[in-house]
């Protein structure tokens, strides 16, 4: 995958696995803000990934895929 070159710092989105990481299905559907880009995010070979804050204050990394920025009103 490619590098994602958007910047989802600092939105708030919705957290969705994608089903791919059975672990992180209990977040699902979560907001979350996205702190920053990991600096990491090229190592994996499986695209840009976010370190991220749930709502329920668990911070975690995540693929650009699974976050869903929320359109503010």
């Amino acid at each position: 995958m490619e590098r994602d070159d958007r910047d989802l710092g600092g939105l708030t989105c919705v957290f969705d696995s994608d089903g791919e990481d059975t672990s992180f299905r209990k977040y699902d559907g979560m907001k979350c803000e996205v702190i920053d880009r990991d600096d990491e995010d090229l190592t994996t070979g499986m695209g840009t990934m976010w370190w991220i804050r749930l709502e329920n204050g668990i911070e975690l990394r995540a693929f650009s895929f699974e976050l869903k920025p929320i359109e503010e009103e």
